[in-house]
């Protein structure tokens, strides 16, 4: 077995960094989520429809920003408080984008 003690754990300053780069792979995913969610609705960029349906892309944005808090959940076991809190605040932020969107005007 492996003993705890002998484990390597990162530094304040490989956390911090390890955020910013999840914070960016967040980023191009969520653009990616949201391409993904116009992709499946039938909104129209050029004209105006006001029948159409955006509930697919605020739910594909909604269950990436589930995939981001439950990475936090990850990171957290490694012991990386500043990682997860972003995580947290990212996919926190992500989802109130989504009820907004789905509830807001």
């Amino acid at each position: 077995m492996s003993d705890p003690s002998t484990t390597r754990r990162l530094t304040a300053g490989e956390d911090v960094i390890c955020a910013v780069v999840l914070l960016l792979l967040d980023t191009i995913l969520a653009f990616v989520a949201l391409l993904t969610g116009l992709a499946h609705s039938d909104v129209n960029v050029y004209e105006p429809t006001p029948h159409a349906s955006t509930t697919p892309i605020y739910a594909s944005v909604a269950v990436f920003a589930g995939a981001v808090l439950v990475s936090a959940f990850g990171l957290r076991k490694l012991g990386l408080r500043v990682s997860v809190w972003t995580q947290l605040l990212a996919g926190a932020c992500l989802l109130l984008f989504s009820a907004i969107g789905v509830w807001g005007p």
